[in-house]
């Protein structure tokens, strides 16, 4: 039998006062990096990243994303929207992905039936903004074989490149017409993120076009190893760390393991000078999916209760770091009556009304 474990009172209180530990997480002034508050923010005066009712700035994010043409324009899209900002979101990453066919080849292109097209974000980008998102556009190369984008070794790298150049300052210049604040340069490439003075040089010529700032979403075990974060304005982390190495963890499991984590991250963070984003992260409703975030394959049973202790456990460790400007959870489909019993969607399931119950106690900033 199913059931929703209420949050704790520090983790329901914690958006108005600093509960635990204020010496890791609340106490350690923010590090040097950029502070460059929401558009939404309206308190000159905060002093902190940390995602409480004094600063606006932080990021109640959710991963917008499909995969056909035509999809951001669905007749649910208006009505998908408003459920993310009636749970207290306020920013959106809006992914568009583009294609090559193999993890070697050297063309990426806009796939004709599985690509959003540009009309697709002039629609939504517009009604988004209308609605009170900010945007934070995460372009993906996805590899048509089912190959994963972390392992793209394209048999001319030369050609590669420049594919990808072509790809990601198109993504810019529409960015900047679109009025975006956020972009990512690029996602989850791991097997090419060590190629420095490429992507310094690409960051160089995005910055010619785009007037917003920008990151790059690395894989979560990826991060310590880019070497251009000075040339970025964010951290960015897909952030699906193992958790425990029990199906049956507790929240309280969960939470032990994220301190941990966050220590690292901090230290990391301190050490660039650089705030993080979560630029992904997310759970499934499925038993065992703390121990693998980023496993969406494995016919787990449907565990709703998971997930939210999951999405509980982050929101109580993660939301007064100093080290963290927001979160962007994965995912949500423009279409409320997708089905999606045991993945990643959280609508009208047990950890909406957690993630709901801490962002709509930050809504006075809006």
């Amino acid at each position: 039998m199913k059931y929703y474990r209420l949050l704790s009172f520090c983790t329901l209180l914690m958006l108005t006062t600093r509960c635990g530990s204020d010496e890791f997480f609340g106490g350690a002034a923010p590090p040097a990096g950029n502070q460059t508050p929401s558009p939404t923010d309206d308190d000159d005066d905060a002093s902190t990243n940390g995602a409480t009712t004094t600063d606006c700035a932080f990021r109640r994010g959710m991963t917008f994303i499909c995969w056909y043409p035509g999809c951001f324009q669905d007749d649910e899209t208006s009505d998908s929207l408003d459920a993310i900002r009636d749970l207290g979101g306020n920013w959106l990453a809006v992914v568009h992905t583009w294609y090559q066919d193999t993890k070697t080849s050297t063309t990426i292109y806009e796939h004709s039936s599985k690509s959003p097209t540009d009309s697709d974000l002039r629609s939504l980008i517009p009604l988004a903004k209308e609605k009170g998102f900010s945007i934070l556009l995460k372009p993906h190369v996805d590899i048509v074989d089912g190959s994963w984008r972390g392992q793209i070794d394209p048999s001319n790298l030369s050609a590669w490149q420049s594919s990808y150049r072509t790809f990601i300052l198109h993504e810019a210049q529409l960015a900047e017409e679109l009025g975006i604040e956020t972009l990512s340069i690029a996602t989850e490439l791991k097997s090419r993120s060590g190629d420095t003075s490429y992507w310094r040089d690409v960051i160089a010529d995005i910055r010619e076009v785009f007037s917003g700032e920008l990151t790059y979403a690395a894989n979560w075990d990826e991060v310590e190893s880019v070497a251009f974060w000075d040339d970025l304005d964010f951290i960015g982390s897909d952030f699906y760390y193992p958790l425990t190495d029990d199906a049956d963890a507790t929240q309280a499991d969960m939470e032990e393991a994220l301190v941990s984590i966050g220590e690292e991250l901090q230290t990391f963070s301190e050490t660039q000078g650089k705030t993080y984003l979560f630029t992904e992260i997310g759970f499934r409703s499925a038993d065992g999916t703390n121990t693998k975030p980023y496993d969406f394959t494995s016919d787990w049973p449907v565990d709703e209760q998971e997930q939210a202790d999951a999405y509980a456990a982050v929101l109580a460790t993660y939301s007064d770091a100093t080290w963290l400007d927001g979160i962007y959870w994965w995912r949500w489909d423009p279409r409320l009556s997708y089905e999606d019993p045991d993945g990643y969607l959280i609508y009208e399931k047990l950890a909406a009304e957690v993630l709901a119950d801490v962002w709509t106690q930050e809504e006075q900033c809006n």
